[in-house]
């Protein structure tokens, strides 16, 4: 049995047996490992729902190994892998293999979302029992929207009796057109044409309408704009089974910041950045309720597919510095850590349906983090574990610094 005693956190000394927190209070007892909390907050660990590993397929971008040492340096436990991997994750094999993967490298779980349709094509849905008994917790085709809506309507309908959600990644490509930024006067001062929020927007409003007809589980991927997050408040009110996520890099930058870096492409991402008003209305949408939860959208892209602000892949990295991001915004408008846990641990345990986990409680899995306050540090890129570099936070500076990460009483990061 290997025992681990953190001393002196902020909810007294916590005595970890086995991966499972034991006691907590004073605690006086022989343990293999001791570490010295005194000054650090203690939280639970992060589970995100959206990001992309890469693996299998796209390895020179990303990997299941990499992915999971960026998570752990950013809080995190516990991933949902998205399907857009080469080939497509369409298969019972595929999602097996990425979970085992996740325990060989033993850093974070995975949790793998499969394709909504087969091969990610829209035109038929994927084989969702067989895809569910392998492990998968959700479906999508991230990276394409589900257009054709008799496909929509009839997943929506099978997974009722899963209760799992098909996660849209909400646009219209007639209207997107793989632009660079979002549509509004200032993009076209520069003499960019830019994408509309109705290209999120009218995708959300369709399937609300689908998620209210059928009583199916629909949950909606970085939502960005004011129009979105107005309608899923307006659909949530009236009963359809909805939830939402945004994304870090959508709580905090907008277009002005495309400029201001001189058109850098790791400011080119779905969905484009847009205004303050925008931004706005995601704090407001997270607040209420409206958006249930903060995912990275971790999108790894190698050096030379990123060169061109125009041409460039979409898709930035984020695992590493989500809630800093977040916290840093968060608490100058006034929310607390608690609020951020919510929306970082809680949210997606219930979306993930875990028991005894997301809080420090005895009897619950050892899933934590030690967290300094005061201290000060720049993301720079020599920091980033990832394959890829393509990050809108590089030498951003940030107060407050994830120092030690545990996944069931594993340290699987740590800076102390």
């Amino acid at each position: 049995m290997k025992t681990i005693l953190i001393k002196n956190t902020d909810k007294g000394d916590i005595l970890i047996e086995d991966g499972i927190i034991k006691e907590i209070g004073k605690v006086s007892k022989q343990v293999d490992k001791v570490i010295n909390a005194d000054g650090l907050k203690i939280l639970p660990a992060f589970i995100d729902l959206h990001a992309h590993f890469r693996e299998p397929g796209f390895e020179y971008k990303e990997d299941i190994e990499s992915g999971s040492k960026s998570a752990s340096f950013g809080g995190f436990w516990a991933v949902c892998t998205m399907p857009n991997t080469n080939p497509p994750t369409d298969s019972p094999e595929l999602v097996k293999y990425q979970i085992q993967r996740g325990k060989e490298v033993g850093l974070v779980d995975i949790f793998p979302v499969a394709c909504a349709t087969k091969k990610r094509e829209g035109n038929e849905m994927a084989e969702y029992y067989l895809l569910y008994k392998a492990g998968a917790i959700g479906f999508s085709d991230d990276g394409n929207c589900i257009l054709n809506t008799n496909v929509l309507r009839n997943a929506l309908i099978y997974l009722k009796m899963f209760n799992l959600p098909i996660i849209q990644h909400p646009e219209d490509t007639k209207l997107s057109l793989n632009y660079s930024t979002g549509w509004g006067f200032e993009s076209l001062r520069d003499g960019l044409i830019g994408i509309p929020e109705s290209s999120e927007a009218s995708i959300i409003a369709r399937d609300c309408i689908l998620a209210l007809e059928t009583g199916g589980w629909i949950h909606f991927a970085h939502i960005s704009s004011k129009l979105s997050v107005e309608i899923i408040r307006y659909f949530k009110k009236l009963g359809a089974k909805i939830t939402a996520d945004t994304t870090p890099h959508h709580l905090v930058l907008n277009y002005s910041y495309i400029k201001a870096n001189d058109y850098s492409p790791n400011f080119k991402m779905y969905p484009p950045l847009r205004s303050k008003e925008d931004i706005e209305a995601l704090w407001e949408g997270l607040k209420d309720g409206t958006i249930d939860a903060i995912a990275t959208d971790h999108a790894p892209h190698e050096f030379e597919s990123k060169l061109d602000f125009i041409e460039g892949e979409r898709g930035v990295i984020g695992l590493q510095t989500a809630f800093n991001v977040v916290y840093n915004e968060a608490i100058k408008r006034g929310f607390d850590l608690n609020f951020i846990i919510e929306k970082f641990v809680k949210f997606p345990i219930k979306f993930l349906k875990l028991k005894n986990v997301g809080e420090i409680k005895e009897g619950y899995r050892a899933n934590l983090i030690l967290f300094d306050e005061s201290k000060e540090w720049i993301f720079s890129e020599n920091l980033i574990l990832s394959k890829s570099k393509n990050s809108p936070f590089i030498n951003w500076k940030f107060k407050g610094k994830i120092v030690l990460t545990m996944k069931d009483g594993k340290i699987t990061y740590s800076d102390i």
